[in-house]
C-alpha cells in the first residue's frame, strides 16, 4: 500500500491506524482462513492441533481463534502468558554448550595426541603438521596438550 504502520507489540494490539488493520486482516487471512479454521476447529477445538495443520506458530493460532471469536480474551492471554513462561523456562534451563576440550579429547585420542606432542616437542613434526592432524591451531592446542591430555 506503500504507507509505514505499526503495531502495539506490548498489548498484543493493532495500532489505531487503518492501513495496519486491513494489512493484519490480509495476513490472517492468507496465514490462517477464517473457513478453514472454523472448520478445522469443529473437528477438534485445540491451538495444537491447528498450529500442526496450517504450520504457523500457536500465538498465531490462537490470536485468529480470538478474532474469530472462538476464544476469549481471557482464554487467549492465559494461553499467551502460559506460552511465553514455557519459552523462558526453556531458555532457563538450556546449559551454555558443551565443552570444547571433552570433545577434543574424545575426538582425538589421548596417546595420539600425546605422540603427536613428543614429535613436535623432539622436533620431528612442524607445528604446522601437528595443528592440521589434530584439527588444533596455535594456543588452543598448548592448552589442549598441556591442561587436558592427562
Amino acid at each position: 500500500m506503500g504507507q509505514s504502520a505499526g503495531f502495539d507489540n506490548q498489548n498484543l494490539q493493532p495500532a489505531n491506524d487503518p492501513t495496519e488493520k486491513l494489512c493484519d486482516q490480509v495476513a490472517a487471512e492468507f496465514l490462517v482462513p477464517a473457513e478453514s479454521l472454523m472448520r478445522i476447529w469443529n473437528e477438534k477445538a485445540s491451538i495444537d492441533y491447528a498450529k500442526r495443520y496450517f504450520k504457523v506458530s500457536p500465538i498465531v493460532i490462537a490470536r485468529r481463534a480470538l478474532d474469530l471469536g472462538l476464544i476469549t480474551k481471557v482464554d487467549f492471554f492465559e494461553f499467551y502468558n502460559a506460552y511465553m513462561q514455557g519459552i523462558q523456562n526453556k531458555k532457563d534451563n538450556q546449559g551454555g554448550g558443551g565443552d570444547f576440550y571433552a570433545t577434543a579429547r574424545k575426538r582425538i585420542s589421548v596417546s595420539f595426541a600425546s605422540y603427536v606432542n613428543q614429535a613436535v616437542k623432539q622436533n620431528k613434526l612442524l607445528y604446522r603438521d601437528a595443528y592440521k592432524i589434530t584439527g588444533l591451531r596455535g594456543e588452543t592446542f598448548q592448552t589442549f596438550v598441556t591442561q587436558h591430555l592427562h
